[in-house]
């Protein structure tokens, strides 16, 4: 006969015996199993089996941080047995750690913070302005994401004690959602939608800062995942997953500048300059650079992240040059050379060179704005 005990949560420190013992099997030399409910002969058990397969419950009776031995019972007959060896395995029942499941991504993961820079490629949802709804799938933040938590399952959570901006908690300022349809909700995780759980910026009830982003964007999230439970059967308690991430765009983190620190035009151009993308460009948060003019005889942007861009002159240079609106231009053909996407700044009659200001705004894909001021020299005499 065979026996399951946890070692010293008995009465008085003894020895209780629990349920467990079809997790092992007594197999001849023949690898048959022996059968447990008759009389099991000594000379017939050649090793022993663990079912692996076998759902360890998770209770008090089956907690994973206690010790265990199976006691096996030899007996010579079964109608009027007599004891002839006990033997006493002892064992423990593990599960990975936890940060085994969970490996932070290096270059997104910074002084345990997770800069959950957004992607347009997620392009779902834009409502009728074309605007995107802020997030950013969690994948991105975890190194192979799927594979490493596997079967497991996990519920996720966002801070709802701690207030990060006002009176408002992370839980008031995001929410975890499914990225192919934002209006569902998140709350339990598993193999058929980890790859789509993702975290959405909350745009109402909060407030909204001049440049459009809400209230919980560039915020320090507090996010957990629990009740987390190995191959979705084996629980890790009261353990938790435990992370700070940040949702940010990576235009309205970057910045635009003027290629050579200032534009110049010449004065006497009365029909205007050209501006195009060798004079002013766009960079990334992380300094990776691109257009902010159409690719050449479109309307659209290289970079899936811009939705708009506008120019315009401040009062404060009104006296010194126009602009109009951003032109296509043209792709090259056969017989005619590309003329790029430009904006035309024309200067007014000046009698010496003047340095005023060009302000330029993109507008990224979640509606938020990036408003820089370019310097514009008008050079008399050229």
């Amino acid at each position: 006969s065979m026996q399951v005990y946890q070692v010293g949560t008995g009465a008085n420190g003894s020895d209780k015996a629990v349920t467990g013992a079809d997790l092992f099997q007594l197999r001849k030399s023949n690898n048959t199993v022996c059968n447990n409910n008759s009389a099991i002969y000594l000379v017939s058990v050649n090793h022993i089996y663990a079912n692996l397969q076998w759902n360890w419950p998770a209770d008090n009776d089956h907690a994973l941080d206690k010790e265990y031995y199976l006691e096996i019972t030899f007996k010579d007959d079964a109608t009027n047995p007599n004891t002839l060896n006990t033997v006493k395995l002892p064992f423990t029942i593990s599960i990975p750690d936890l940060n085994t499941l969970f490996v932070q991504q290096s270059g997104v993961f910074v002084n345990g913070v997770a800069n959950a820079y957004m992607d347009a490629d997620a392009t779902q949802d834009a409502n009728s302005s074309g605007v995107v709804t802020p997030r950013y799938v969690i994948k991105g933040a975890f190194q192979e994401f799927a594979k490493n938590v596997g079967s497991s399952t996990f519920d996720v959570a966002l801070d709802n004690n701690t207030k990060i901006s006002g009176n408002n908690k992370s839980a008031n300022l995001a929410s975890f959602v499914d990225n192919t349809d934002t209006n569902i909700a998140i709350t339990n995780v598993t193999s058929t939608n980890i790859e789509k759980l993702a975290i959405k910026l909350t745009t109402t009830g909060v407030t909204i800062n001049s440049d459009g982003t809400p209230e919980g964007y560039g915020k320090e999230l507090l996010a957990s995942f629990k009740n987390i439970k190995y191959v979705g059967k084996y629980s890790y308690g009261d353990a938790t997953y435990d992370f700070k991430i940040k949702v940010m765009s990576p235009i309205l983190e970057g910045y635009v500048t003027a290629v050579n620190g200032s534009v110049e035009i010449p004065a006497t151009d009365l029909n205007g300059t050209k501006i195009n993308d060798s004079h002013i460009k766009g960079y990334t948060y992380n300094d990776i650079v691109y257009s902010i003019f159409y690719k050449a005889g479109t309307s659209d942007w290289a970079r899936k992240e811009i939705k708009d861009v506008d120019f315009a002159v401040p009062s404060s240079s009104a006296n010194l040059f126009t602009v109009g609106d951003l032109e296509e231009g043209s792709a090259a053909t056969s017989t005619a050379a590309e003329v790029p996407s430009y904006v035309l700044v024309t200067p007014k009659n000046l009698a010496e060179t003047t340095t005023g200001d060009l302000s330029v705004t993109v507008t990224d894909a979640w509606g938020y704005t990036l408003t820089q001021t370019i310097k514009v020299t008008v050079k008399v005499g050229e």
